[in-house]
């Protein structure tokens, strides 16, 4: 079973500016275990879930948590999904 995500990318406009620039959404499939990253990396990155346990509750490793958040980061829930 695969979802589809409708994300957008929120990137900072120059120096005094009030609003963050919006990219055009973006449509994402993922399968159920990307959902489930998605779902553990925003808790890491929003709610201050600690790395290590995401990694427990993903079964990998912290470094690769960490690596997860980065691409997130980055690029959003099309970070996270599969080629």
């Amino acid at each position: 079973m695969k979802c589809r995500i409708l994300t957008s990318v929120c990137l900072p406009l120059p120096h005094g500016a009030m609003e963050p620039a919006m990219h055009p959404a973006t449509l994402v499939t993922l399968n159920m275990r990307e959902l489930d990253r998605l779902k553990v990396v925003q808790a890491v990155v929003d709610m201050g879930l600690k790395p290590g346990r995401a990694a427990d509750r993903l079964g990998l490793t912290v470094r690769q948590v960490e690596r997860l958040v980065l691409r997130y980061k980055k690029s959003g829930a099309a970070g996270l999904a599969s080629a």
